[in-house]
């Protein structure tokens, strides 16, 4: 394998999340800056961000199945939501072409601030659904927010029974989902009714990273 392309950048990277369009990658850094990176022109944008706190950064970005919108989490718990577009809608027309060096062009959504607190301690992981309709936040509480997707409004929670949620995965047809914790268990819940359906045992660590296919494995 030969490398043909390199991000350089000074600060720990926290989060990658690639586009839709498979040739640029969403980068956070412990600096509290977010890039987009276009591999195939080689050029790279910082998204606008909203005023953050002192050593506050996103932890966690996802991408919504669209590819019209990207979210991260906080590490103060906040929820960033950025609209993505190509060019071709009104807000994006008003930047210049000639000077942008990547594909895609982000502005800030929700309130005036630009972010929303949804945990009240550390934000660890976003995750949209695969049918776009919901978006999931964890964090170091024992809280899973279920967020309507387009406006951010709750529109329910679950217990998770444990501290440092660390991350989640959506089943493909949306209705499940799994997390992971302290707790050394991964957990299977019912997303409407916010009821655990199975847990999984056997971890002698935390569960930091979850990942869903519905290919299976041969």
């Amino acid at each position: 394998l030969v490398c043909q392309r390199v991000f350089d950048n000074l600060d720990p990277v926290t989060s990658v999340v690639i586009h839709g369009n498979q040739v640029e990658l969403f980068i956070a850094d412990q600096a509290g800056q977010v890039y987009v990176w276009d591999l195939r022109r080689d050029g790279h944008m910082q998204l606008p961000m909203p005023p953050l706190s002192y050593q506050e950064f996103v932890t966690n970005l996802a991408i919504h199945p669209s590819a019209n919108m990207l979210a991260g989490i906080t590490n103060r718990g906040y929820l960033i939501v950025w609209d993505l577009s190509n060019g071709s809608d009104e807000w994006a027309q008003k930047q210049n072409y000639i000077e942008r060096t990547t594909e895609t062009v982000a502005r800030l959504r929700l309130d005036d601030t630009g972010k929303r607190l949804i945990h009240k301690s550390y934000g660890l992981s976003c995750r949209y659904s695969p049918d776009g309709r919901t978006l999931v936040t964890t964090g170091a509480d024992s809280t899973v927010h279920v967020l309507d997707s387009l406006d951010c409004v709750q529109k329910s929670s679950i217990d998770a029974g444990c501290d440092w949620n660390w991350n989640s995965a959506f089943t493909c047809d949306s209705r499940l989902l799994f997390t992971g914790g302290s707790d050394n268990r991964v957990k299977l819940w019912d997303v409407d009714s916010g009821q655990m359906v199975m847990k999984y045992d056997g971890h002698t660590k935390p569960i930091t990273a979850l990942c869903v296919s519905d290919v299976p494995l041969r």
